[in-house]
């Protein structure tokens, strides 16, 4: 639970900076032209940002689970949503 908290920790940081992280891997998607990127890797879980549209995306994977959370506004109202899902695991990084 430690590593998680902590890992959701790292994502909220990451998410809160204007500058963007120099990724150390490339994923390739099925899908052409985009691309996912590694930023990092604490304790088995690995941290990737993708870009959809004018924003960027981050999200975990750990052991084959992911996780990630965005925000929805209506009015002066946020809502963060986080969701949790099982995957297959990603393919492997492109130095």
């Amino acid at each position: 639970m430690k590593k998680v908290l902590l890992l959701l920790a790292v994502i909220l940081f990451v998410a809160s900076c204007k500058s963007k992280i120099t990724p150390i891997g490339l994923v390739t998607t099925g899908n052409p032209g985009q691309h996912a990127y590694l930023l990092l890797e604490v304790d088995g879980c690995k941290v990737y940002r993708f870009e959809d549209g004018n924003r960027d995306v981050y999200f975990t994977t750990c052991k084959g689970q992911v996780s990630y959370k965005y925000t929805t506004r209506s009015g002066k109202t946020s809502i963060t949503h986080h969701v949790d899902s099982l995957t297959e695991e990603l393919p492997s990084t492109h130095e």
